[in-house]
């Protein structure tokens, strides 16, 4: 099933402003901005063409997929549909996985209209409800945390991660860069702590090590993760000079 409609009239109102204003649109994919240790946002892959669009008879029932009591990540949002003046069931019996299309395929805003881009904030920080198979499908949840960390917005894609909760691998993988990128990578190593598996990356496990204090253990496991082949050449640069800048000094 298509995306529903309100997309559809927000990208091609970024579509008109990409060509009515004269200054070009930057070409490159946000990047995490400190890629080597989580990036999370990345260019989105190319799905098989089969995948473009979801047949409705493929759609599971609202009443099989939801839980009884609604609580989904996609469920979450910053204020209510109302508020923004939209309808709560803006997505109607959309997808996950076309909404999350949608969102990734919408042209950079960087030149749009400071009107446009904060519309689209509204939509992506909203409070709807989920998509059909939002119990099961997270893809429009990540959609939306990646192009609010594409524009800027740290903050609400932060907050909105918290509410969801960022137990989920995924979620912490963006919530790990948005701590990195705001200076409270502290609180996010502690998590890391607690819960190993749940670290992005092998570096990002290390960094954590050394960052809580535990030079020690962060430097043997760096050696085992040379010894087993784990890390790129230039992951183990980036880690022994963090670990030890007195071997590239002079």
């Amino acid at each position: 099933m298509a995306a529903s409609s309100a997309f559809m009239k927000l990208a091609r109102g970024l579509f008109v402003a990409q060509f009515l204003l004269p200054a070009a649109w930057a070409s490159d994919q946000p990047l995490s901005a400190i890629d080597w240790l989580s990036n999370s946002v990345a260019p989105p892959q190319a799905e098989p063409a089969q995948n473009d669009v979801t047949p409705l008879a493929a759609l599971p029932s609202e009443i099989a997929v939801l839980p009884l009591d609604g609580n989904t990540p996609d469920g979450v949002g910053l204020q209510p549909a109302e508020q923004l003046g939209l309808a709560p069931g803006l997505w109607g019996r959309s997808s996950a996985a076309d909404l999350a299309r949608a969102v990734s395929t919408l042209p950079d805003g960087s030149n749009a209209p400071p009107a446009l881009n904060r519309f689209l904030r509204d939509v992506l920080t909203g409070k709807f409800e989920p998509p059909i198979d939002a119990a099961i499908d997270d893809r429009f949840f990540l959609a939306r945390i990646d192009r609010l960390l594409s524009m800027g917005h740290l903050q609400e894609a932060d907050e909105i991660i918290r509410r969801a909760g960022p137990e989920e691998s995924r979620r912490f993988r963006r919530a790990f860069d948005i701590a990195l990128l705001t200076g409270t990578e502290t609180e996010a190593c502690r998590i890391i702590e607690n819960v190993p598996d749940i670290s992005p990356t092998y570096p990002a496990r290390i960094f954590c090590l050394a960052r809580l204090g535990n030079w020690d253990v962060a430097a043997l496991t760096l050696g085992n993760a040379e010894a087993l082949g784990i890390l790129t050449p230039e992951e183990e640069v980036l880690l022994l000079h963090f670990l030890d800048p007195e071997l590239f000094e002079g």
